[in-house]
């Protein structure tokens, strides 16, 4: 019986190793994304002022690349969401005081980005280019957005800077307003972030106003 039993037990285990190597071989595991890579090792990256102006000059003498130009400079400039910005109509842009109105799915709320001349120009060329459309990117706005993250890519490969995505420049806007001297809660309101944490956790550069408030907190309790 131990001997049926111990045959029985190695057929078993050849069988479970064979259905091991096949699921290996059919389904090998994927590399993480960009952006889960970033949030699970806690790393915060921003382009530099370099960078940016490299990447748009190089999209500027390019014709093919009109869409991605201007795509690129709505979220750079504003820091809006690409699902945000997929979904913005041109009712939502109220060009009098110069911002955009973006409403919360998730609550009654709405809120107010702001944009300046250059944004401005890029709206005004898409308008004229498409005035019978409802969407700021036209009819179809998620093909769109999908076309030119992957021209972002190739053009960024292309200059050695690596894993460019348009997330990347919403992120890098933020980083360039902290470091220009704007509050974090101004921050919040524009970039829609429920909470401090998750905007500091993505955002470079904003440990730089926790150690400004641990320096203001040491002074007043010498104060006392």
């Amino acid at each position: 019986m131990k001997r049926k039993g111990s045959k029985a037990t190695k057929k078993a285990a050849a069988i479970s190793s064979q259905a091991t190597a096949r699921m290996t071989t059919k389904h090998p595991a994927q590399p993480r994304s960009t952006h889960r890579a970033y949030a699970n090792s806690g790393k915060r990256y921003a382009l530099s002022n370099d960078q940016l102006r490299h990447i748009f000059d190089l999209l500027e003498k390019d014709e093919s690349m009109r869409d991605l130009r201007e795509v690129a400079a709505i979220i750079s400039n504003t820091g809006i969401r690409t699902g945000e910005l997929c979904q913005l109509r041109w009712a939502d842009v109220d060009v009098h005081r110069r911002r955009l109105i973006l409403a919360n799915t998730m609550s009654a709320f709405e809120r107010y980005v702001p944009f300046g001349p250059k944004t401005l120009q890029v709206l005004e060329v898409r308008r004229e280019r498409g005035p019978e459309a409802e969407y700021i990117l036209g009819r179809s706005p998620r093909a769109l957005l999908h076309r030119v993250s992957h021209q972002l890519r190739t053009v960024c490969d292309s200059i050695g800077v690596s894993e460019v995505t348009l997330h990347l420049l919403r992120r890098t806007f933020f980083a360039r307003l902290v470091n220009s001297g704007a509050s974090l809660d101004s921050c919040m309101i524009i970039g829609g972030w429920r909470s401090l944490s998750t905007m500091t956790r993505l955002i470079p550069g904003t440990e730089d106003w926790f150690k400004f408030a641990a320096r203001n907190q040491a002074r007043i309790e010498e104060e006392l």
